[in-house]
């Protein structure tokens, strides 16, 4: 798999459209959770370290002007050969839905050292799902699988 890796989503609105090119992003990130103007794609994290998920996409289609609520994205990690990391701090972020047509999101997650997993080897998947007014569900969803990340411990 590589890094980054695409977001495959599905739409369920006339005239409403978002391209093959939304990806996530794993990368280094600066110190206090600042994200780079570039990512840095990386696979293997010390567990010292902030690393992030950056997700970007677009929207396109004259029913983008009548959108309302939110986008969902989410992380999740799963250890080989253990199961699903369930504490991921701050592995959801909501972004406003932008009515406008064309528009383009990126939603960043950061994550200090202090949230990282044990060490191991962990497949990354994230989702983006997008909530109408008063979180009803909408017919927009997004999934996209990563690549093999290998959290380590170092001295130093």
């Amino acid at each position: 798999m590589a890094n980054p890796f695409a977001i495959d989503f599905e739409e369920g609105f006339p005239v409403f459209n978002i391209p093959a090119t939304a990806t996530a992003t794993v990368t280094e990130v600066g110190a206090g959770g600042v994200f780079p103007p570039v990512p840095n794609p990386i696979a293997c994290i010390r567990r010292t370290q902030d690393w992030g998920v950056q997700v970007t996409w677009e929207t396109s289609g004259s029913m983008g002007w009548f959108m309302g609520g939110q986008w969902d994205v989410k992380v999740y990690l799963e250890q080989m050969g253990s199961g699903e990391v369930s504490t991921l701090p701050g592995s959801t972020v909501s972004t406003p839905l932008v009515a406008a047509d064309p528009c383009t999101y990126t939603v960043n997650l950061a994550f200090p050292p202090a949230s990282a997993p044990p060490a191991g080897a962990y497949k990354i998947a994230v989702t983006v799902t997008m909530q109408g007014p008063g979180g009803v569900p909408g017919p927009v969803a997004g999934t996209g699988e990563g690549p093999l990340l290998q959290f380590y411990d170092t001295p130093f």
